[in-house]
């Protein structure tokens, strides 16, 4: 499995150089190409290669996690899995959204992910995900 951070800055003032981008997340694993929240002030490469994905899991709607919470994002042609709640956040959507629900078990490409409920905010509930291929 290789993981990569395109991102690793949160809503605060940006702290250095390394961290102008907000946080994401790519898991690769066999033939699955995963990214784990796409928001705004993304790293820029990533949009170039955004549909190169097999997937999108977002844990919850801040928009340094959820790009449609602000922008009508329209150049994404892959799924994007997330809560109900996240989804009913914004008025914009993905073209192409998928609802999870936390306490359930999903296949997708060569990945098992279990989603769960994590406290974040009382506003803007997340989720976390254990995500596992041949071995956690």
């Amino acid at each position: 499995m290789i993981i990569e951070f395109p991102g690793t800055r949160g809503e605060i003032e940006e702290s250095s150089a390394e961290h102008k981008y907000h946080s994401s997340l790519i898991i690769r694993y066999k033939k699955t190409g995963a990214l784990i929240d796409f928001g705004i002030k993304y790293n820029p490469q990533l949009i170039n290669k955004i549909n190169d994905f097999d997937f999108i899991l977002i844990t919850h709607a801040h928009p340094d996690h959820y790009i449609w919470t602000v922008e009508d994002e329209n150049r994404i042609n892959i799924p994007v899995y997330l809560t109900k709640v996240s989804l009913d956040y914004s008025k914009n959507k993905p073209k192409d959204y998928k609802i999870i629900k936390a306490g359930k078990k999903y296949k997708l490409g060569d990945l098992d992910i279990t989603v769960y409920e994590v406290i974040h905010s009382l506003r803007c509930p997340a989720v976390g995900y254990k995500i596992k291929g041949d071995k956690t």
